[in-house]
């Protein structure tokens, strides 16, 4: 291609910037090349999030800015306590295993999270299997916490009436209380 021609085929003022496949920013060489168990494993894990942190994890759609910040957040939170906490002390992020998923699972349960936030780290980090190649390396919540654990069974219907009618109270009076202590809000 001449001179001439190359000057033709591009819109004057437009910059065209060069594909960063293969140079040191791009997200697959950051994984291809990293050693495996390096210390350097936030930027082998913030590549493996670019690569696939938009993605849903069984449909072919984007996933909305709040799912990919709580993925995001959750798997630094997890690399880091599967590091410092527990005796995978050279943890890779692109060699998830499931002794690693039980012994965090382990200090979950030593902290006490609820049994909805169990559910949806065992769901992020099934989504993070497959994005490394291990599909089914995530079990059931079971498997990890037992049969008859607590967090086996994830309960989603009310146990108690907490409606203000049940409890009892006056509305027209709350609402009158609302409207003597802020009249602004009062009209809301």
């Amino acid at each position: 291609m001449s001179f001439a021609q190359e000057t033709v085929s591009r819109k004057a003022g437009v910059y065209h910037p060069r594909p960063s496949v293969g140079a040191a920013t791009d997200p697959q060489t950051i994984i291809d090349t990293a050693p495996k168990g390096t210390r350097d494993w936030k930027r082998v894990l913030d590549a493996v999030l670019r690569l696939h942190n938009r993605q849903h994890a069984k449909l072919i759609k984007v996933v909305a800015d709040k799912t990919t910040l709580d993925r995001e957040r959750f798997y630094f939170k997890f690399w880091d306590d599967l590091r410092f906490n527990t005796r995978f002390e050279d943890a890779d992020p692109r060699a998830l295993t499931n002794r690693q998923v039980r012994a965090v699972t382990e200090l979950w349960a030593q902290r006490r999270l609820s049994v909805a936030t169990v559910h949806n780290y065992l769901s992020f980090l099934r989504t993070y299997a497959t994005w490394i190649n291990r599909p089914g390396l995530v079990r059931d919540v079971a498997y990890y916490f037992g049969e008859d654990s607590h967090y086996v069974r994830r309960d989603r219907t009310a146990r108690a009436d907490r409606s203000w009618i049940a409890k009892s109270v006056d509305v027209e009076a709350k609402l009158a209380d609302v409207r003597a202590y802020d009249p602004w809000v009062g009209l809301q």
